[in-house]
């Protein structure tokens, strides 16, 4: 598609607006460019960290991969979701607007991987976003089920947020013990360095009014 070969994404961007809306209005999703036009503008969007505009870009591409195309372009489109759904559920201060669209998207990509343990670790934590703390540690218990077999001990973006969803419903001796489970895990370098976890290891430690012993950054 031309439109896809412009090199700035910034003239880009309305072309493939414009795009979508003709096929809308034309009642042709099946159009071979649609999906490539979807996929070219959730591409923009994510590069402009904007995963929140990227969300429903993402889930009409999942429409039209199930109903118009093969298998591997919806599995190409349910991972693009899960990736965008994940950069919502990781920040912690993005509108719940935000956290419902990811939420919801989540659900549309375990209904096609039901057993796919990042998947259910994003719905738990987007569950903790959304304040639904009894069921955000249902989800992540299912996610630390998975991740101890490769872990001994579980990872930080599962224990992270049990530790704070415990404490969230007054279980705090529970969530101590969570978190020192976190610091535990975070001693391992290949935990620590990736910034993902540092970040949640901040963030329980700043609700439960910890320590952070010096975690909070990789090795030199």
């Amino acid at each position: 598609m031309w439109y896809l070969q412009l090199e700035r994404e910034a003239a880009a961007e309305p072309l493939l607006r414009e795009a979508l809306e003709i096929y809308r209005a034309a009642d042709d999703p099946a159009h071979r460019h649609y999906a490539l036009a979807l996929r070219g503008l959730a591409k923009i969007l994510e590069n402009r960290d904007a995963p929140g505009e990227a969300l429903p870009i993402c889930i009409q591409a999942i429409e039209v991969a199930r109903d118009f195309e093969g298998d591997r372009e919806l599995v190409t489109a349910v991972t693009n979701l899960a990736r965008m759904a994940w950069q919502v559920a990781r920040a912690s201060d993005l509108p719940a607007a935000q956290y419902v669209l990811a939420h919801e998207g989540m659900e549309i990509c375990l209904a096609e991987k039901p057993d796919e343990s990042a998947y259910i670790n994003t719905l738990g934590i987007l569950k903790y976003r959304l304040g639904e703390y009894e069921a955000s540690l249902e989800t992540l218990a299912r996610s630390h089920s998975y991740y101890s077999q490769e872990h001994a001990g579980g990872v930080p973006a599962d224990l992270a947020f049990i530790a704070m969803g415990q404490y969230r419903l007054g279980r705090e001796a529970d969530a101590r013990a969570t978190l020192a489970a976190l610091k535990t895990a975070m001693a391992n370098p290949e935990l620590r360095d990736v910034e993902d976890n540092r970040k949640h290891l901040a963030e329980a430690d700043a609700l439960l009014g910890g320590e952070q012993d010096n975690l909070t950054a990789p090795n030199p």
